[in-house]
């Protein structure tokens, strides 16, 4: 896990994210595997994104009825509106209203940034799934499909204080729950996560922006094993 850590902060660095956002970032990813699913796929597509669509990293938060939307220009990227919403519902969400994040890239993300940067109980709900997070941290996810719980996006995600939640038992599709996530949790314990070889090396080359290429000039100036680059 820090390796999986190390690469997607530094990835998200290399493809323009803040420093302190991506390490919130990373934090959201590396909680996914809880679920028993690769998030390394989700979190290069959602970088892509980002880099290729800059207009994706604005966000403005107006008011609606009760409720408070998070919109952007054409959409928002997951990876900028995810640390937005898990710190404002930290600081400033009650039981009075609920969030609607409008045409997020990937709702799953969102959802893990709220799981995995502890913002209490909270109902995340995008088509097709409903995500519930307890306040001491477990989750029950339930979904009509494994599509709709990786690849929804665009798709508005709504966020709502869990006293607020008035939906029915679920029935039928798949349902992840407290039992399951300790499973997955002893399975990455005993033999790491399994992470897709072609995610991990697109991550990899957002990673290698960050880092200053070697030159003539700075081989002789020191810069090798053991010795300081000062270029």
């Amino acid at each position: 896990m820090n390796e999986i850590t190390f690469l997607v902060t530094r990835g998200a660095v290399g493809a323009g994210v803040p420093f302190g956002v991506a390490e919130d970032f990373s934090e959201a990813v590396k909680w996914m595997p809880r679920l028993g699913i690769d998030p390394l796929p989700i979190a290069l597509s959602s970088l892509k994104l980002l880099d290729e669509r800059l207009e994706f990293g604005f966000i403005s938060l107006v008011e609606k009825g009760e409720g408070l939307e998070f919109t952007g220009r054409n959409g928002l990227s997951s990876v900028l509106v995810g640390s937005a919403l898990a710190d404002y519902t930290r600081l400033r969400m009650g039981t009075e209203g609920f969030i609607t994040v409008k045409n997020v890239d990937n709702p799953l993300l969102v959802a893990c940034f709220l799981a995995a940067l502890r913002v209490g109980s909270r109902v995340i709900k995008w088509p097709g799934v409903r995500f519930n997070l307890r306040r001491d941290g477990t989750v029950t996810l339930d979904a009509v499909d494994l599509k709709t719980i990786v690849g929804a996006g665009p798709t508005n995600v709504v966020v709502l204080d869990s006293s607020l939640d008035c939906a029915k038992e679920w029935i039928g599709g798949i349902t992840i729950d407290p039992v399951s996530m300790t499973r997955f949790g002893a399975k990455i314990i005993q033999d790491g996560v399994a992470v897709d070889r072609y995610a991990w090396d697109g991550l990899d080359s957002f990673f290698r922006r960050c880092l200053v290429p070697s030159s003539e000039q700075s081989r002789m100036s020191g810069a090798g094993a053991g010795l300081v680059d000062v270029d």
